[in-house]
């Protein structure tokens, strides 16, 4: 039987839908990571997944989207309606966990017909620290994500909770450069220190942050500031410290020498550099040219958060 609707006085037929099939899909197999496959449905298309999960925790799904005609009829209605293009996510991402605690997953599909059957049950964990202080940002270093406390200045680096290891990174202020007269020559770099692993108490855990050394400036000789300051040092409570350059020598003996560039941290699958040693100051017609002054330390802290 067709329906028929009279629009600006001409009829028009709505036909009727063709034959749905009337299976539910097969049960998913649910994975260690959480993802799952998605199961034949019978010739219904899928249009998405139910996930139950114990205890009670935030669970994101996907959304699928909508696009396309699709006819519905009921006992007494034919329907044109816009109804599902089909392409949801078979993935979820967890969030609200409790370290140390066993969450249970499972998952069905459903189509048009309804749900089918439950997948198999997977037990997690969700053990990921958390922490604040410093600048935060997140990477993804070969598939994990991460957060990542930087401090280019002293602070605070409390750790809320922590159990999994950190990797952390410092290094030292820069060397000031020698005036271009007497001593001559760029800073030293600050020195490197890294721990791709290092466990951290529950606590607030001081960060010093070493500054550079000031350049060299007495154009006379007489004094220790024609050598230029060491630059100071970096560290991490007592747990990871790293060293301030020394000044001069760092870029050779000449005027207008430069520093010696700063190291680069790569244990936190970031590139971080800082530390460079001062230039040396340069010819000023005899007298002693000012030297630069070393560049600043940095501290950087990270860890798994998905």
């Amino acid at each position: 039987m067709s329906i028929y609707v009279k629009q600006a006085g001409t009829w028009y037929e709505i036909p009727a839908c063709a034959a749905q099939a009337t299976g539910t899909p097969d049960a998913p197999v649910l994975a260690a990571d959480l993802t799952w496959n998605a199961p034949a449905d019978h010739g219904s298309a899928i249009i998405g997944y139910e996930i139950a999960h114990d205890p009670a925790i935030t669970v994101t799904q996907n959304k699928p989207t909508y696009a396309g005609a699709v006819c519905k009829q009921d006992a007494t209605h034919t329907i044109d309606y816009t109804a599902l293009t089909i392409t949801p996510a078979t993935s979820m991402k967890v969030s609200g966990t409790t370290p140390f605690t066993d969450y249970a997953f499972k998952v069905r599909a459903i189509n048009g017909n309804g749900a089918g059957a439950w997948s198999n049950e997977i037990t997690a964990q969700f053990n990921f620290n958390e922490a604040t202080g410093g600048t935060v940002t997140e990477y993804d270093d070969g598939g994990t994500r991460y957060r990542m406390h930087t401090f280019t200045s002293s602070g605070t680096f409390t750790v809320n909770v922590a159990p999994k290891p950190f990797r952390v990174g410092a290094i030292g202020g820069g060397g000031g450069g020698a005036d271009g007269l007497h001593y001559m020559g760029g800073g030293n770099a600050g020195s490197l220190a890294e721990n791709a692993a290092l466990t951290l108490p529950q606590a607030a855990i001081p960060v010093a942050v070493g500054a550079g050394g000031h350049g060299g400036t007495n154009a006379d000789g007489s004094g220790g500031s024609s050598l230029g300051g060491a630059g100071g040092t970096s560290s991490l409570g007592t747990l990871l410290t790293a060293a301030g350059g020394a000044p001069r020598n760092g870029g050779g003996g000449g005027r207008f020498a430069p520093g010696a560039p700063g190291p680069t941290s790569k244990v936190c699958g970031v590139d971080v550099t800082a530390g460079a040693g001062g230039g040396g100051g340069g010819d000023c017609g005899g007298g002693g040219c000012p030297a630069g002054g070393g560049g600043s330390g940095v501290v950087v802290i990270s860890y798994q958060i998905a």
